[in-house]
């Protein structure tokens, strides 16, 4: 995001959104890396898609904070593809530097809003990025992924990397009470 950018301020009923990151849908280095306890990748893709078939209900709102899938995805699991359409929700694309390249084609599978970042009006305030900001806008909390199961850089950074979240989106409202 270029500094002269504005961060768009995106208004969700917490009750009704979901949020999580880093799936790396189709990614098999994730599970050695990050110690996923899944067999393989289409084990891993099922169970991450299924998670979200089982908590986010059409009409409800989720959030990717990035890197949804592997630049490969689309060659190597096309099957998967219509799976991936097919899950419910309104979906908001916080874009990752594994999402760059991707961008077209994940519109075409519901992420019609992607952003670099942006702010929810909750209370407490929140900034949706991928990395973890070094500076963040006062008073907002950041919550971010990228590092996978790695602690938060501060008290006020909140990690919703899947490894952290249990393989799940988290409801935005059970986030906001932690907070």
């Amino acid at each position: 995001m270029m500094a002269s950018e504005e961060i768009p301020v995106v208004e969700v009923e917490p009750e009704r959104t979901w949020i999580w990151s880093d799936l790396h849908l189709s990614d098999p280095g994730v599970i050695g890396a990050w110690k996923r306890p899944f067999r393989d990748v289409r084990h891993m893709d099922r169970e991450l898609l299924a998670a979200w078939r089982r908590h986010v209900r059409d009409g409800d709102t989720i959030i990717c904070l990035g890197d949804l899938v592997h630049p490969d995805f689309w060659w190597r699991n096309r099957w998967n593809t219509a799976d991936l359409a097919a899950c419910p929700g309104r979906r908001i694309l916080i874009l990752g530097n594994h999402d760059i390249q991707d961008a077209e084609r994940l519109r075409h599978v519901g992420f019609t809003r992607q952003h670099w970042a942006a702010l929810l009006p909750t209370d407490p305030m929140l900034a949706l990025t991928h990395l973890p900001l070094k500076r963040r806008p006062l008073p907002a909390w950041n919550v971010h992924g990228h590092i996978h199961g790695a602690e938060p850089p501060s008290p006020r950074h909140v990690n919703v990397s899947v490894e952290r979240t249990d393989y799940r989106p988290l409801r935005l409202a059970e986030l906001i009470r932690k907070l």
